[in-house]
């Protein structure tokens, strides 16, 4: 690094993690707060839910297959999350617009907050580099406590059921 300027080839060949991107918050530290509009234009902010566990789930943008595929999983699961009081919140890359769209089309019952600017979605260290250069959203999963502390991180993963892994992960936080 050289600055503020970041010399990818020189990041990269040295095995650096490459600029811009942050790792995932570590477990134990308070979750880093955000406000970011849900698919109804109102703000949801992560210290609205203390007192409760909350997943965060993220994901690169609507009506993609995988996304489709998650939301579903995920709202299939839903009365599960609640038993375990627990909410769900879907951090995309889209537009209010396309999130109420989308919410919309798959009937779902849970927030999408839109973080088109990557901004939570790079505090959070949901970004990952592809091909060299290329920036991507990591299907990351950061699960935070009640008390606002995150309590676990599940990274990028390619699950037929990604939200009964997350389940899973939280019921064992849970009575750990």
């Amino acid at each position: 690094m050289h600055g503020n300027r970041c010399y990818l080839g020189f990041v990269l060949a040295l095995g650096l993690p490459a600029c811009g991107l942050h790792p995932p918050p570590a477990v134990g530290v308070t979750a880093p707060d955000f406000t970011l509009p849900n698919e109804d234009h109102k703000p949801v902010s992560l210290n609205d839910y203390r007192g409760k566990w909350v997943v965060i789930y993220f994901y690169r943008f609507d009506f993609d297959q995988r996304s489709i595929a998650e939301a579903r999983a995920y709202q299939g699961d839903l009365l599960k999350f609640d038993a375990a009081n627990a909410v769900v919140l879907g951090v995309g890359s889209s537009g209010v617009v396309a999130h109420k769209d989308f919410a919309d089309q798959e009937k779902l019952r849970f927030q999408l907050l839109s973080d088109p600017e990557l901004r939570v979605t790079r505090l959070y260290g949901a970004l990952s580099r592809r091909l060299l250069v290329h920036t991507a959203v990591a299907h990351n999963v950061v699960i935070v406590d009640p008390q606002g502390k995150v309590a676990g991180v599940l990274p990028d993963f390619d699950a037929n059921n990604p939200s009964g892994r997350v389940l899973t992960a939280l019921v064992a936080l849970q009575h750990h």
